[in-house]
């Protein structure tokens, strides 16, 4: 358990007056993005999905960025052309995207988009390098191998979903500091270090390789020391077509 990082969505006027114009190649370049992208250039939503529970929320302007930020982001690009949305259609959107897919640990939890009139940019905040992410990705593929190698297709779903439970709680120790690595995969699978952000999106990311539905859920939970309320995150699970509720941090709770 933990304080969960906050959202932070911020759409920004871009102004023209002296000191704030954008060069002109940079602009001609994301203007001809802009006209391919309002064309709906080979846009395609996804279809709703379990394991893209959040993306199935959103309205379609929504799920047009979502799509678009997801097919881009990994290339480390400095912005991304997306339609217009509300402060509020960006937290819900970015929210979404961020809970739904917990491979994309490299970006923080704020966003921007700047508007340069009809220009929407959509502005990623990366936490590391892309020469880092690289380098996380392949520590996270290492450990993730050697979990399912031990979940046999021929399981049912619930002793697959027991085995990748197992692993993790075996796997990793629980912390509780500010490190937005910690509340990612990327502590949880890389470095083996995790709060309860990370024991959640880690069983989901494992989970869904698994052939498992499953969600992150938001809530609060009282802590077995101080018996305090506190910010929590959770997995709910698909087993034979009923949801349970799983929560790898608290079942790897040790009271010292």
């Amino acid at each position: 358990m933990k304080k969960l990082f906050k959202f932070i969505a911020v759409l920004i006027a871009a102004v023209i007056v002296a000191g704030i114009v954008m060069p002109e190649s940079q602009f001609s370049k994301i203007t001809a993005e802009t006209s391919s992208f309002f064309k709906g250039n080979s846009v395609k939503l996804l279809e709703d999905s379990e394991n893209k529970y959040y993306y199935s929320k959103l309205d379609t302007t929504q799920k047009l960025a979502y799509v678009i930020i997801l097919n881009s982001v990994k290339k480390y690009p400095s912005h991304i052309v997306v339609p217009s949305l509300s402060d509020n259609e960006l937290t819900g959107m970015y929210e979404a995207l961020i809970y739904d897919n917990p491979d994309l640990y490299f970006l923080s939890h704020s966003c921007s988009v700047e508007s340069y009139g009809k220009l929407k940019l959509f502005i990623p905040d990366y936490i590391m390098t892309e020469q880092q992410y690289k380098t996380y990705q392949t520590q996270i593929d290492k450990k993730t191998s050697e979990i399912m190698s031990s979940v046999n297709y021929s399981m049912t779903d619930f002793e697959k979903e027991l085995t990748i439970h197992d692993a993790l709680a075996e796997n990793i120790t629980y912390t509780d500091n500010d490190n937005a690595a910690e509340a990612s995969i990327a502590g949880a699978l890389a470095n083996g270090n995790a709060n309860c952000e990370g024991y959640a999106k880690a069983a989901k990311y494992l989970l869904e390789k698994a052939g498992i539905t499953s969600r992150v859920v938001i809530g609060t939970a009282t802590d077995p020391v101080s018996r305090t309320s506190e910010s929590h995150m959770w997995n709910v699970v698909t087993l034979n077509g009923n949801e349970y509720e799983l929560d790898v941090t608290l079942d790897d709770y040790v009271i010292s």
